[in-house]
């Protein structure tokens, strides 16, 4: 059935179903009505913020000009103090290398809302960011600028880091809605268990 709107929005579509299954994300509105928010709205409370923005991007080593910046079957890690970043060189095989950085500031972080492959202006934030850690960090720093020189900006993508509380149940007493992957307990990304813990919530 579809409903009008407000003028110059998009008509509201309502779609009836035995089952819904939420696996609409770290934001979930499905989690949030499921718990009872008020007017079906993001249930922010439940949700952790890090104050930590994450970069990475894979690219052909071959693309990046200079020596190796990583042997094969090998990875580099750069810890900076000023300003804070962490850094992550990993060959991944295939002739291809993947890079990911993370920036503990809070300012930056919660100017940047969700997620996003090759926002306008990142590669400049980025290469602005190591020409302060430059001169600190010494020969690794020139590696990672690098790099990113070399990664086209279509291809970075960036996302702030979250992860929810958990929550007393994922499904409606009736069991016609259940939640899925981060709408359900979207973690840290550290552990590597964002995909691995969908595919058990399939399972389940």
């Amino acid at each position: 059935r579809v409903a009008g709107g407000a003028a110059g929005a998009a008509p509201r579509v309502a779609v009836r179903a035995s089952l819904l299954v939420g696996a609409d994300g770290l934001f979930s509105r499905v989690r949030a009505a499921l718990q009872g928010s008020p007017g079906g709205g993001v249930d922010l409370e439940r949700i952790n913020d890090y104050s930590t923005t994450n970069w990475n991007a894979i690219l052909r080593h071959a693309a990046i000009p200079g020596p190796p910046v990583v042997p094969r079957g090998e990875s580099r890690i750069l810890n900076l103090a000023s300003p804070k970043l962490s850094c992550y060189l990993v060959d991944c095989g295939e002739g291809e290398l993947f890079w990911q950085i993370r920036q503990a500031d809070a300012a930056w972080g919660h100017a940047q809302r969700g997620a996003g492959l090759g926002r306008p202006g990142i590669k400049a934030r980025l290469l602005s960011l190591f020409d302060e850690a430059e001169a600190a960090a010494g020969v690794g720093a020139r590696d990672i600028l690098r790099v990113i020189r070399a990664t086209a900006e279509e291809g970075i993508f960036e996302r702030r880091i979250f992860d929810t509380q958990p929550l007393p149940a994922w499904s409606s007493a009736a069991g016609r809605v259940t939640l899925l992957g981060d709408a359900a307990h979207a973690l840290h990304p550290t552990p590597g268990q964002g995909a691995n813990q969908a595919f058990e919530d399939a399972a389940a």
